[in-house]
């Protein structure tokens, strides 16, 4: 098993064909039980975390990648904040997104996972709200997306012509007020 950390939340694992034999798995066993996959799926997180020092017990997001005949590719990222690795800046992105009204960031808030690993501010403006993410887990910019969209507003003009409602924890006070 090979295992690349690509940031302190993201890492990849490839497993070739030859390994999943030793560990008797099937590709038959990837499409059709779920089960037997999911057990499988758990001893190899547990593996790679322990590989690369990482102590998790959160919420993970998994991309499969089959690469027939070759084996399979995880891209596996962390949701919280429990993992015990500094944080490093250089990692991190920014997004802004746009929101149709307040329920819908107050629900984004109610699904986030709490995070020292993310920074947000909550604007209003032109009668839409905004808000500016910062984080190093891509993943979580998904869960973003279910309820807000992606903005070509960059933050600067938000924090130009916008009204700050909330500073830079502002899906942590989110949560704090309204969850």
């Amino acid at each position: 098993m090979q295992i690349e950390q690509l940031s302190t939340s993201q890492f990849r694992v490839f497993i070739s064909k030859e390994e999943l034999e030793e560990r008797e798995i099937s590709c038959d066993e990837l499409d059709n039980s779920r089960d037997d996959w999911h057990d499988h799926f758990y001893e190899l997180l547990e593996e790679a975390c322990d590989t690369l020092g990482v102590e998790t017990f959160h919420h993970v997001s998994v991309e499969l990648y089959s690469l027939q005949p070759h084996g399979i590719f995880l891209m596996i990222t962390l949701l919280d904040d429990e993992i015990v690795n500094p944080v490093d800046e250089s990692y991190m992105t920014s997004r802004v997104l746009q929101f149709q009204n307040f329920e819908d960031v107050v629900d984004l808030a109610r699904r986030f996972p709490v995070s020292k690993r993310v920074k947000s501010a909550l604007y209003q403006m032109n009668e839409f709200y905004w808000i500016i993410l910062h984080t190093e887990n891509i993943g979580l910019f998904a869960l973003a997306y279910e309820y807000g969209k992606p903005s070509h507003i960059t933050e600067y003009v938000l924090e130009e012509y916008g009204k700050k409602i909330m500073g830079e924890d502002a899906i942590e006070q989110l949560k704090y007020w309204f969850c």
